[in-house]
């Protein structure tokens, strides 16, 4: 039934210090107007449950998504994405995320672009640019 999605993901980082790391999430999803996510998981050994919601706030298609990780490891992820044009192939879309142990991104992504700002212990900047070869993503 599309209306329901278990999700899997595992992830695997070595440090350049040789120190290996592993992560990963169960999540289960159900869909009606909108999306419900539940879930469980585990990154470097720290446990966290999962909760997140999903959801159009207008006819204009305007998307909500907001996913919170609490546990061992807390953060809050939320990014609002609205499209810029009847065809909803460019799109404007701000992310937030705040963590604790503290770290947080502001990122926005508009035609193409997408600019990334960060703390994890010190500051980044990113400015990314993806390259579509045709058909519709």
């Amino acid at each position: 039934d599309g209306r329901q999605t278990l999700g899997l993901q595992l992830g695997f980082k070595n440090s350049l210090a040789g120190v290996a790391s592993g992560s990963g999430e169960l999540s289960y999803a159900l869909r009606r107007q909108e999306t419900y996510t539940l879930g469980l998981g585990i990154d470097d050994s720290r446990l966290y449950g999962l909760l997140g919601w999903r959801g159009e706030l207008d006819e204009a298609g305007t998307l909500l998504e907001a996913t919170l990780r609490a546990g061992q490891l807390n953060r809050l992820e939320a990014a609002l994405t609205t499209p810029l044009d009847e065809d909803l192939l460019n799109y404007l879309k701000l992310r937030l995320t705040v963590a604790y142990p503290w770290a947080a991104t502001l990122g926005v992504e508009a035609y193409g672009f997408r600019v990334d700002a960060g703390y994890d212990g010190g500051f980044s900047l990113w400015l990314r640019y993806r390259l579509s070869f045709g058909g519709n993503e």
